[in-house]
C-alpha cells in the first residue's frame, strides 16, 4: 500500500524556504504514528533536514547523490521502490508529492486552517480520493487544523 502523509495549510503549501513555518506537537506524533512501521521514501530535500532515520522500515531518499548518511538508502527511480514495497509512506517533498500523488492508495492529511504564504505546494487532491476519515476541528499552538484520511476510489 502506498500512502502520502503531509501537513497542508489553507492554500495546500507545505513549507517555505526556511521549512516548515508552523509547530504543531498534536501534527509531529500523528506524523511519528503513522510512519512507526512500513518503509518511507522521501526526496533529498526533506532528507537533508533529517538528524537520523525515521521509523522502523528502510528510508529511502529519492536522490542522483549516492553518498548517504547511515540509515538512508539511496534510489534514482520511483517505480524500482514502488514495486517492491507492499507498504510505503511518502513524506515528502513538493516534486516527490508531485511524482507519486496518482500511485497514492491511501493520503493522510493534516490541514491547518490558516496560510503560512509557503514556497511548496501540495498537489491537489482529485477526484479519485474521497475523506474516509475527519477527525474534526482541533486546535494546538492557537493553530486550528484537522486530520483527514482520504482513500482512492477509482
Amino acid at each position: 500500500m502506498i500512502k502520502l502523509i503531509a501537513a497542508l495549510d489553507e492554500k495546500n503549501g507545505i513549507a517555505n524556504n526556511s521549512g516548515i513555518p508552523w509547530n504543531l506537537k498534536a501534527d509531529k506524533e500523528y506524523f511519528r504514528d503513522k510512519i512507526s512501521s512500513g518503509n518511507i521514501l522521501m526526496g533529498r530535500g526533506v532528507y537533508e533536514e533529517l538528524k537520523g532515520p525515521l521509523g522502523s522500515g528502510l528510508n529511502y531518499v529519492l536522490t542522483h547523490r549516492h553518498a548517504l548518511r547511515e540509515g538512508f538508502i539511496a534510489i534514482s527511480d520511483i517505480d524500482d521502490i514502488i514495486q517492491h514495497s507492499d507498504d510505503l509512506w511518502i513524506i515528502g517533498g513538493a516534486e516527490v508529492y508531485g511524482q507519486t500523488i496518482n500511485l497514492a492508495d491511501e493520503i493522510h492529511i493534516t490541514k491547518i486552517h490558516k496560510d503560512f504564504h509557503c514556497t511548496k505546494f501540495f498537489p491537489e487532491i482529485n477526484d479519485d480520493f474521497k475523506i474516509v476519515s475527519d477527525s474534526g476541528k482541533l486546535e494546538d499552538n492557537k493553530l486550528v487544523f484537522n486530520f483527514l484520511k482520504y482513500k482512492k476510489v477509482k
